[in-house]
């Protein structure tokens, strides 16, 4: 006697289980459905749902009181259709689809979910020939027949259809494959699946390259709003388009545990989607952005994901992109197009920008494209972006860590704090609209062109620049901070403390002429000289520089002078480096005669003035020391 009650739409309540229990085994073994015989109280067991094949075959027991109206073609049958049907594959959906009314249809025995084999798929596709059996309406079918499905196996389907998964599925495709030849239609259009989930299986467009940007040639597609999505343990493998593409909107999808390989475009792409979840999945070659939170995609979390090879085909892509605001963390992006991540506004003429994103702990290593529109992670007119211990390896020196950017609107707020970067041409490059506030913390760059370079348009680049506790190792051939900018807006305050620069080979922070307005230096450490730490300074901001360090170097004199109401005096340094105003003693020792009071007005490493408000009209003298550091040695 069996022991378990069937799992199928239509078996209800305990005068099923009564009737059940009092069947009795065949000693028959069919050949096919079309074999079965419409007896009561036995069980009749098929060897294949063809005869001649050893798929699709089970148990069933003729129920004389089944509704026809029940009949689904997989796990209830009725005579009528099997003696309506011509008993191959290619007349299946004469099966499939009747109708009519009575009483009296066969009923399978099954346990566990619903399988595609039950409902005449005969799964011998063969990818690399095209060739085998089109499934499409027994898949059709099988969605109709539970929310509980399954083509669990090692078997190959071919389906050439677009197919509609009901809402609240559950569909277990573990071990199969699945091809949807038909590139202008999606595999599963999920319009009306919102609450399902897809665990395992394989789909596939199978496209050459030839055949990619084909409309429509996603493998899962909505283009309404959905919600309660869930892609685990999926692989998606050469698609026309996207892989998963949620276009107009849905909330809380989940894509996690999947593998998605040459998808032409993106391999997930989500619009206006909230609270999604895009985790430890893994991306191979995807033509496009590997995965894209478009639009107003706000509260999304994408971490742990392995992405190698995103923007491939030349569409130029990147590993993640973001329009709006969520997480990013601790994913592994290599060798993408133009960003390891991107972090960007919608577009000019949609006012969403990113704003509470944090991009954090993340391995970004190599750029393929080398031009200056790439970086391992960037930024376009963003609100406010964190970014925390990334750690970035360009390989080559041709292309930047950060890039900030913007054709439309200045970015906000974007910080840069911990992690380390190597092989940059840059940590950061700002130009364009550029960044209102800019900070960089406690960030490590080692072998990098310049840590930090500006290149500011006519409108401005940095408002306010923060650059605190930063170490730089070997910058191979230029500075700490390069503004190479000679708009008077493009820089506004800068603000520096703390930083050890080990082996500049240029001067530590090099401006353009009129670039900044000012510069405050605390503690700032540098193996070069004082005087040639600051270059480039004509016409540009104030710089007040303390906490140096270093050897000492020392000179005193004695200064009078009466015929004019000023005495300069050349300084004997034995660098030549400028003194701070704190690092120069001048002492009054006569009278200043017709003068009323006196100022040190110019210092430029070789010489210093003593100026009155009047001429003396008589001998005045001051005597003066300078000690000052002549190097800021580590």
């Amino acid at each position: 006697m069996l022991t378990k009650l069937p799992a199928c739409g239509i078996m209800k309540g305990s005068d099923m289980k009564d009737r059940i229990d009092k069947l009795v085994e065949a000693s028959i073994l069919y050949e096919g459905i079309e074999d079965l015989q419409q007896i009561e109280g036995v069980i009749q067991e098929v060897k294949g749902f063809y005869i001649g094949s050893d798929v699709g075959g089970g148990q069933f027991y003729y129920d004389p009181d089944m509704d026809k109206a029940e009949h689904n073609g997989g796990t209830v049958i009725a005579p009528e259709a099997i003696a309506a049907w011509d008993g191959t594959s290619g007349d299946i959906a004469t099966l499939l689809d009747w109708s009519g009314v009575g009483a009296g249809c066969f009923v399978r025995i099954f346990s566990g979910f619903p399988h595609v084999d039950y409902f005449g798929a005969v799964g011998d596709y063969d990818a690399s020939s095209d060739t085998g059996n089109d499934d499409s309406e027994s898949f059709k079918k099988w969605l109709l027949s539970s929310t509980r499905l399954s083509h669990d196996g090692d078997r190959a389907y071919k389906v050439t259809q677009e197919l509609s998964p009901q809402e609240n599925s559950l569909i277990l495709g573990f071990g199969s494959e699945v091809y949807q030849r038909d590139i202008t239609k999606p595999l599963f259009n999920l319009n009306a699946a919102s609450g399902s989930e897809f665990h395992g299986g394989d789909y596939s467009h199978n496209m050459d390259i030839a055949d990619y940007n084909i409309n429509n040639g996603r493998l899962f597609y909505s283009n309404i709003f959905v919600s309660d999505i869930t892609l685990y343990q999926v692989k998606i493998f050469k698609t026309a388009q996207q892989g998963f593409d949620i276009d107009n909107g849905g909330e809380r999808i989940k894509v996690v545990l999947c593998h998605f390989e040459e998808t032409a475009r993106d391999g997930v792409f989500l619009v206006d989607v909230t609270d999604a979840n895009v985790s430890l999945n893994t991306f191979l070659n995807t033509g496009d952005d590997s995965i894209a939170f478009a639009k107003n995609s706000y509260r999304h979390t994408c971490t742990s994901n392995n992405i190698i090879g995103a923007g491939s085909y030349n569409l130029g892509g990147s590993g993640i992109r973001s329009n709006s605001t969520g997480s990013i963390t601790s994913n592994t992006i290599l060798n993408s197009d133009l960003f390891g991540v991107i972090a960007a506004s919608n577009s000019t003429d949609v006012n969403i920008n990113p704003d509470g994103l944090v991009i954090a702990n993340n391995e970004i290593q190599g750029i393929n494209k080398t031009n200056t529109v790439t970086a391992g992670i960037g930024f376009k007119e963003v609100t406010n972006v964190s970014c925390i211990n990334n750690n970035i390896d360009m390989v080559d020196q041709l292309t930047n860590a950060y890039r900030i950017y913007g054709t439309g609107k200045k970015s906000e707020s974007i910080s840069i704090i911990g992690g380390v970067v190597k092989n940059a041409r840059s940590l950061c490059f700002v130009r364009d609209l550029g960044v209102e506030n800019f900070k960089v913390k406690d960030a490590h760059y080692k072998d990098c062109l310049f840590p930090i370079l500006i290149e500011g348009s006519a409108s401005g680049a940095v408002d306010s620049i923060e650059i605190h506790g930063n170490t730089s190792e070997n910058v191979s051939s230029a500075s700490y901070l390069a503004i190479s900018t000679s708009n008077l807006s493009s820089v506004g305050k800068i603000t520096t403390s703390d930083n050890r620069v080990l082996s500049a080979q240029d001067v530590a922070f090099r401006y353009g002429n009129k670039s900044f307005t000012l510069h405050t230096s605390s503690n700032d450490q540098f193996s070069t000289g004082v005087y040639a730490d600051y270059a480039e300074t004509d016409s540009a901001g104030d710089i007040f520089i303390n906490g140096r360090f270093g050897d000492i170097t020392n000179d005193v004199g004695t200064v009078t002078f009466n015929a004019t109401n000023s005495g300069l005096i050349a300084l004997d340094l034995s660098s030549n480096i400028i003194p701070l105003a704190s690092e120069v003693s001048v002492v009054q020792r006569s009278s200043l005669g017709a003068a009323n009071n006196w100022y040190v007005d110019f210092i430029d490493g070789l010489n210093f003035r003593i100026t009155l408000d009047s001429a003396p009209a008589a001998d005045v003298t001051f005597d003066w020391s300078v000690s000052a550091f002549d190097n800021r040695k580590m």
